[in-house]
């Protein structure tokens, strides 16, 4: 019982910090479009994204070839186009090429991604979704190989 003392308390604080850093980590990528009215952000360091790609059981590796998760969510009308524009900039700054771009009457959807030069892996994913009251801004950063996840779940590209 004492070994198991000795062992629960360092598990414990090792985890606590793991998580904190989950909670508190500002964007790196997307660090200058926080800190705006009604704006919260948050970045998932990679130790955190393994460790939730065992618990989920990924079968597609997704999770786990995940380097980096940012996302940016504003819900103040004033600050939108002061986000827009320093979206565009760090597209514009990374060098991401537009993949998708859909807009019905309620929401826009804008994906920019870097790929390899077979277009078959992507590095780097910034998503752009707009709504009347919010907007929010995911970036990923990994290795998607886009031919692996059709082979593992040909349906996994086309849920959303």
């Amino acid at each position: 019982m004492n070994l198991m003392k000795k062992l629960l308390i360092p598990l414990v604080l090792s985890l606590t910090v793991l998580l904190s850093s989950c909670i508190i980590a500002k964007p790196k990528v997307l660090g200058s479009m926080s800190g705006y009215p009604r704006t919260e952000a948050i970045r998932i360091p990679k130790q955190m994204l393994r460790i939730a790609g065992r618990a989920a059981d990924d079968e597609s590796g997704l999770l786990r070839n995940l380097n980096s998760l940012e996302v940016i969510t504003c819900e103040d009308r004033r600050s939108m186009p002061i986000l827009d524009s320093e979206f565009e900039r760090i597209v514009n700054e990374r060098g991401l090429e537009l993949l998708v771009s859909s807009t019905d009457s309620l929401e826009s959807v804008d994906i920019y991604a870097e790929m390899n030069s077979k277009n078959t892996v992507i590095k780097e994913l910034l998503i752009r979704d707009r709504e009347r009251k919010e907007q929010n801004f995911i970036y990923l950063k990994g290795k998607f190989d886009l031919g692996k996840l059709l082979e593992s779940d040909p349906k996994s590209l086309t849920r959303f």
